[in-house]
C-alpha cells in the first residue's frame, strides 16, 4: 500500500443541495481583543478626495471617549503590494508551473494589483418602468467611465422576490452589460406599456427581448419600504464576513417616511425618526462595514431642501440612510446617473483605515457611536457611524456552517488560510456530466490533535457550481475527519492529505468554487477553478 493511501479519511458525509441551506449552529470563537476598523473617506470643500493626511491629523471618539489609533493606513485603490495568490507551502514558497488541470491557492499566478470593488443595487420595488429604464441605462453608460480594474457586482431588489444577484463581482464589462440588459422584472405596472426612452439600447442580434408580465401585486404601499429594508439587511449579513469596506450604490427614487412608518405616522421634530427595525438594519450595515450611497433616479432633482413636508420626502430618508452608514446621497438630473456613479466610485478609491483594539472587558453587548474628526478646516468625512461591542458579530450575523462557507464566495480573491490544491477534470454524460476532483489539503495550514495513535483533524468542505453571472447552480457540502500516525507526520506535512471525489456537473457551470474550513480553528481556504 502506498503512503498516500495510509491516511484514513472517515466520517464522510455528503449532501447534494439545489436549494438554500438551512442554518446550523457552530461554536463562536472567542478572542482576548477585537479590532474595530473604520474606513474614512475625506473630501475638501470642492468635493475632491484628500489623500495627504497622517495619523496625527485624526481624532476618534467612542461613545464620546477618545480612542488611541492603533492602526493607520492609506489606500489609493492601486496598491500593487497585495497579491492575488500566496506562495506555495507545499513547494517551499517557490512559484512552480502546474499541469493544465491542476489548480492551487498555494501556487499560482504572479502577484496582481489589488482592485477596488463596488456593489450596484437597483431598486425595482419603488421604481416605475421609466425609473428602472433610466437606472439600467445609467449602469450601461457607467461601464465606459470607470477604471478597467474596478470590480462590480450587480444586485436588484425585486417586488415580492427580495434581493437578487444579477452578476457577481467581475471586471468583464461585456458580461455586466449582458446581465443588466437581460434582466426582466417580474412585476411592472400596466401603465408602462409602450414607453420608449431615448438612449435605451437593446441588442439587435441574439435572443429577442423576453416578454414582460404586467401585474400589480397586492402589496400595501408602505411594504415597499420594508422590502428595501429586508434586502439591505440580507445584503449586509451576506457581506459581513468579507473583509474591508463595502461600497453599495443604491439606485432608487426612494420612499417617504410615511411609507417607512405606515399611513398613520406623524412627523416629529427629529430629522431622523426611524422605526426600531430600521435602527437595527442601520446597525447591521455599520457592523458589516457597508456604506450605502443613495443615488436618485427620479426625473426631478429632490434635494431635501426642496421638500415641503417630512411626511412625503423620500430625499430625506435617502440622505439619512446614506449618512448613517458613512455613504453619500446624490441628487441631480437623472441623465447624469452614470457620471454620478463614476464620480462616487473614483472618490471612494481613496480612503484611510483607522483602528483600535477593544479589550475583552469592554465588550458590553451594546451599540457604540463613533465619531471621527480631522484637524484640518473645510473637509468632509464619510465613515461608519457605530459598531457592536459584542463577542463577534451582531446576534443575527452569527452564521451557520454552510452560510459561513458560502459567504466566502463574495470575496473576490481566493483565501489562503487553508492550503488547497485540486486536480479537476470533466467527464461528459447525459443528462449531465460529472466533475472528478482529486483534493489535496496542506496539513501545515490545518490544526491537528495529538492522539495515542497519531494525529487527527477535521474539515468542512463545500463545492459550489456557478454560472457565468456567478449565481449558484448546485452545491455539495461534506465533513471529513482524517488521521495519520506520528511516524507519517513529516510525510503528510510535506505532501498534504489527498482524497478523490466525483460530483454531478450542473448544466451551465463555468466555474467551481472549493471552500474548506478547519473545524477546530474556523480558518478558511478557497479556490476557484474554471470549467471549460
Amino acid at each position: 500500500m502506498s503512503r498516500n493511501l495510509a491516511v484514513a479519511v472517515v466520517a464522510f458525509q455528503a449532501t447534494l443541495v439545489f436549494a438554500a441551506p438551512q442554518p446550523e449552529t457552530v461554536p463562536t470563537l472567542h478572542a482576548q481583543t477585537r479590532v474595530v476598523q473604520i474606513e474614512v473617506a475625506v473630501k475638501d470643500s470642492k468635493g475632491h478626495p484628500v489623500g495627504n493626511l497622517s495619523k496625527k491629523d485624526f481624532i476618534v471618539t467612542d461613545q464620546g471617549t477618545a480612542r488611541a489609533i492603533d492602526i493607520f493606513s492609506i489606500d489609493n485603490g492601486n496598491d500593487p503590494a497585495r497579491a492575488n495568490r500566496a506562495p506555495s507551502a507545499l513547494t517551499g514558497g517557490a512559484q512552480q508551473p502546474l499541469p493544465s488541470t491542476v489548480f492551487s491557492n498555494r501556487n499560482g499566478a504572479p502577484p496582481q494589483p489589488s482592485a477596488h470593488s463596488t456593489v450596484i443595487l437597483l431598486d425595482y420595488v419603488n421604481c416605475s418602468f421609466v425609473c428602472t429604464t433610466l437606472a439600467r441605462q445609467g449602469v450601461l453608460d457607467l461601464m465606459g467611465k470607470v477604471k478597467p480594474d474596478e470590480r462590480i457586482a450587480l444586485y436588484v431588489i425585486g417586488k415580492l422576490e427580495g434581493i437578487l444577484l444579477l452578476q457577481d463581482y467581475t471586471t468583464d464589462r461585456q458580461l455586466l452589460m449582458k446581465s443588466m440588459r437581460e434582466f426582466v422584472p417580474r412585476y411592472e405596472s400596466a401603465g408602462s406599456i409602450g414607453i420608449s426612452l431615448p438612449g435605451e439600447v437593446w441588442p439587435t442580434t441574439g435572443p429577442a427581448r423576453p416578454p414582460r408580465t404586467f401585474e400589480t401585486p397586492p402589496v400595501p404601499e408602505y411594504d415597499a419600504a420594508e422590502d428595501v429594508r429586508l434586502s439591505l439587511q440580507s445584503l449586509a449579513e451576506h457581506l459581513a464576513l468579507v473583509p474591508g469596506r463595502k461600497s453599495v450604490y443604491w439606485l432608487t427614487p426612494g420612499f417617504s417616511a410615511r411609507m417607512m412608518h405606515g399611513p398613520g405616522w406623524e412627523p416629529t421634530d427629529q430629522d431622523w425618526d426611524p422605526t426600531p427595525v430600521w435602527t437595527k438594519t442601520i446597525a447591521t450595515l455599520n457592523e458589516a462595514d457597508v456604506s450605502v450611497n443613495a443615488v436618485d433616479v427620479s426625473r426631478d432633482a429632490r434635494d431635501p431642501a426642496h421638500c415641503l413636508s417630512a411626511r412625503d420626502c423620500p430625499a430625506q430618508i435617502m440622505k439619512q440612510i446614506a449618512n448613517r452608514t458613512g455613504g453619500e446621497a446624490w441628487f441631480g438630473d437623472s441623465s447624469d446617473i452614470a457620471a454620478e456613479l463614476a464620480q462616487g466610485i473614483e472618490e471612494s478609491r481613496v480612503s484611510y483605515t483607522l483602528g483600535f483594539y477593544l479589550a475583552e472587558d469592554e465588550r458590553d453587548d451594546k451599540l457604540h457611536d463613533l465619531k471621527v474628526q480631522v484637524d484640518r478646516p473645510g473637509v468632509q468625512l464619510s465613515y461608519r457611524q457605530g459598531y457592536y461591542a459584542g463577542d463577534a458579530e451582531l446576534p443575527d450575523l452569527k452564521p451557520g456552517k454552510d452560510e459561513l462557507l458560502e459567504t466566502v464566495l463574495l470575496n473576490q480573491m481566493d483565501s489562503h488560510d487553508v492550503g488547497i490544491t485540486a486536480d479537476v477534470d470533466v467527464t461528459p454524460g447525459e443528462p449531465r456530466g460529472s466533475l472528478n476532483i482529486k483534493m489535496n489539503l496542506d496539513t501545515r495550514t490545518l490544526s491537528v490533535n495529538a492522539k495515542d495513535t497519531g494525529f487527527t483533524g477535521k474539515v468542512d468542505e463545500m463545492f459550489v457550481e456557478l454560472n457565468e453571472a456567478g449565481r449558484t447552480l448546485a452545491k455539495i457540502s461534506d465533513t471529513k475527519d482524517f488521521e495519520f500516525t506520528a511516524a507519517d507526520r513529516e510525510h503528510y506535512d510535506r505532501t498534504g492529505v489527498t482524497w478523490p471525489l466525483s460530483i454531478p456537473l450542473a448544466p451551465g457551470t463555468v466555474k467551481l468554487a472549493i471552500i474548506v474550513r478547519d473545524t477546530n480553528t474556523g480558518k478558511i481556504g478557497s479556490l476557484t477553478v474554471p470549467i471549460m
